[in-house]
């Protein structure tokens, strides 16, 4: 990911809403099956999604020039935390055939803990599988729920997160390519990236809000997001 330049904010925040923000994890993440999270990538295995930096938290008040106002922004490409989901609107690519994605939501189950690193569980969309999914700045990994062995690890996304970036995971190959705005049935978003697999389709992770489209040419379907509870 690019090296940026960190800004400075500030945010006027009650004391019950900073012991809040200090009890909450940020690792997030989700991975999927065969190598194919959320999109049925790769002969069109089931599989989760997600990638994306943690929002930080802000520093209250300044001293002597009075306190900050404002908002912090989440910069995660898939904001986990637990009893979150994500429905989406399924159609085919090919009207003449069925699709085969037999579940159009995602949703965040709870948490888990992996030595020192704590993530989510996450059912994905198109999977009837979970999975624990962790994090580090944008690259985000996983596993099968309660499989953590390496040989079954998924690299879902891989930082830096620019355009044309790559990487592999198995016998997948992944490129980054910048989306900007994305229109779906839920609403435009903005800081939007595509997930380009080499074998077949595509994702599209938006800061701060997750998935938007999932599409396979595989399994002959397309998802746009067309709701979240958050």
């Amino acid at each position: 990911m690019a090296t940026m330049r960190p800004e400075r904010r500030c945010w006027k925040i009650s004391a019950v809403a900073i012991a809040t923000m200090v009890a909450t994890a940020t690792v997030i993440g989700c991975g999927g099956s065969g190598g194919s999270p959320d999109a049925a990538t790769g002969g069109g295995g089931n599989g989760g999604s997600s990638s994306g930096g943690a929002g930080g938290a802000g520093n209250v008040g300044g001293q002597g020039g009075g306190a900050g106002t404002g908002v912090g922004t989440d910069d995660r490409l898939l904001p986990l935390e637990a009893g979150r989901d994500w429905m989406f609107q399924q159609s085919p690519i090919d009207s003449t055939r069925a699709s085969n994605c037999s579940r159009a939501e995602a949703s965040v189950n709870g948490t888990v803990v992996d030595g020192n690193d704590s993530g989510w569980v996450y059912r994905p969309t198109c999977s009837d599988q979970s999975f624990d999914v962790f994090m580090a700045a944008d690259d985000v990994w996983a596993f099968p729920t309660g499989n953590h062995d390496a040989a079954q690890r998924i690299q879902y996304a891989s930082a830096p997160v620019q355009e044309g970036a790559t990487w592999t995971s198995g016998a997948q190959t992944f490129t980054w390519h910048d989306a900007g705005a994305v229109q779906t049935p839920a609403g435009r978003f903005e800081r939007c990236w595509q997930r380009m697999a080499q074998s077949d389709g595509f994702i599209i992770l938006c800061r701060g809000v997750g998935l938007v489209v999932s599409e396979s040419t595989s399994g002959n379907y397309r998802l746009e997001l067309a709701a979240k509870n958050f």
